[in-house]
């Protein structure tokens, strides 16, 4: 009995050790149901977000790709409101021929073309008048100038040389050439390389830079009365865009008039800037900008540009995509206001008549910007009419002022097209010096003249003028 009992209790220490094992166990499947539960819920969750990322992919794929910002939009199709050339049975147009003709000769035949066999004289002659260039080539001038002693002054003179500038190893045919390209917006190393390909001319960019600096320096007085001159015009229009110096921001400014362009080049874009320009106040004469606050206190009478204005709906448009019903009556209210006054500056030139369509439109400005809005671009917009109202009819006022500013920004578009190529200037100088080739090239256009030929004729009566001392 002593054996049974001793295998009793050791059956129960086992059946004692499997409970353990089995609670244990019962425990750890309890664990793992719950760590299979929690996971269970993870891959729902997670197939939602798969569910979820593939219907808005789906959406975006379905949806029109908006193009990056520096891509223009493609223009609507449709039928075009004005068609291109000329309207059905215009009569055709050629090239006029020259009055004057360098050159005459008689081409003939002596044998035919096709059988080989020899020809009589010519029965007729056909005019055939070709327009071409010469190939140019560079022409190198040794000078032998004569040194003078001047009784009056004790001193040695020289001098002057005809076609180039004291110490200048180039002359000013070249000059001009350097500076007219440096105007159309071509880089140095193109510059470079049309000398080279051309002429069979090769300099270093220096030299290039030099020749650019010594006409716009030459230039410098030119450049001051054309900005005299610019004060001087009835209505002066203004403007500014970014320039580039060496990788800072600055600003190119122009004020332009029917007569003269002026550019300057500053690191500020504030009204001490636009002050400068514009000189003292002069009665009578209208200034003409955009909305930007440094204009406000320019000049005593101003007169804004109304296309900004209509561009500012055209922005709020494409910020939003879809507009309220008051920003649309808004819109349709002041576009209309501006319609009728542009048919009042083209179709009534009465005096009378004239000023009380304009009192009218000035009462109709007042109803709407005095009209209380909810909508915030009208508010914003409203708010603009309120403290302009003075400032935007007066193209109606006064005779041969523009309602637009297109004077300005026309003569900033060839900088802004060459900005693209150049990145701006690498110095202050460099910049200040295609102002003034640009001021000169502009307002040379302006008086129906070209800026070579100008700058020829006052480069050479420049270089006659000057003396060189021992």
């Amino acid at each position: 009995m002593g054996a049974l009992e001793q295998q009793v209790v050791q059956l129960r220490a086992e059946v004692s050790e499997l409970r353990v094992n089995l609670d244990d166990a019962i425990h750890l499947i309890s664990v793992l149901k719950e760590d299979i539960q929690q996971r269970d819920e993870e891959i729902l969750e997670l197939r939602r977000q798969v569910k979820d990322l593939k219907d808005k992919l789906e959406e975006k794929s379905n949806e029109k790709r908006e193009p990056p910002a520096f891509v223009k939009p493609n223009k609507r199709k449709g039928r075009r409101k004005n068609r291109r050339g000329p309207p059905e049975g215009h009569p055709g147009k050629a090239r006029p021929v020259p009055e004057e003709v360098d050159e005459e000769d008689e081409v003939v035949l002596e044998s035919c073309p096709r059988c080989g066999n020899d020809l009589p004289e010519p029965f007729d002659l056909t005019e055939h008048v070709v327009e071409d260039i010469v190939p140019a080539h560079v022409v190198v001038t040794r000078h032998w100038t004569a040194w003078h002693w001047c009784p009056t002054c004790k001193e040695k003179v020289q001098a002057p040389l005809p076609d180039a500038f004291p110490k200048e190893r180039f002359g000013i045919n070249l000059m001009v050439l350097v500076s007219y390209h440096r105007i159309l917006g071509q880089t140095v190393g193109k510059i470079r390389a049309l000398l080279k390909e051309q002429y069979g001319l090769d300099v270093c960019d220096a030299t290039v830079l030099r020749m650019e600096r010594g006409g716009a320096e030459e230039m410098g007085e030119h450049y001051s009365e054309l900005v005299e001159a610019v004060r001087a015009g009835k209505a002066v229009h203004i403007d500014e865009t970014g320039w580039r110096v060496d990788g800072r921001n600055h600003w190119l400014w122009t004020c332009a008039s029917k007569e003269a362009t002026i550019f300057h080049v500053d690191p500020r874009r504030n009204g001490k800037v636009a002050k400068r320009l514009l000189g003292k106040r002069r009665d009578g004469r209208v200034v003409v900008s955009d909305f930007y606050p440094a204009y406000n206190c320019v000049a005593d009478l101003m007169q804004r540009c109304l296309e900004h204005l209509k561009r500012e709906f055209e922005k709020v448009e494409a910020r939003k995509k879809r507009t309220t019903e008051q920003f649309k009556r808004f819109k349709r209210r002041v576009l209309r206001l501006l319609r009728d006054a542009f048919r009042i500056h083209e179709n009534i030139r009465d005096k009378e008549t004239r000023e009380r369509r304009v009192a009218l439109l000035h009462r109709r400005l007042r109803t709407i910007y005095e009209e209380t809005y909810s909508d915030p671009d009208c508010q914003r917009i409203a708010k603009r009419l309120r403290r302009h109202k003075d400032e935007l009819f007066t193209f109606l006022e006064v005779e041969g002022v523009d309602w637009h500013n297109n004077e300005a920004e026309r003569a900033l578009r060839p900088m802004v097209v060459a900005r693209k190529n150049s990145y701006g200037s690498r110095t202050i100088e460099g910049a200040r010096d295609r102002a003034v080739l640009m001021s000169v090239s502009d307002s040379a256009r302006k008086r129906g003249e070209r800026y070579t030929d100008f700058a020829r004729g006052y480069l050479s009566t420049r270089a006659l003028n000057s003396t060189s001392k021992c």
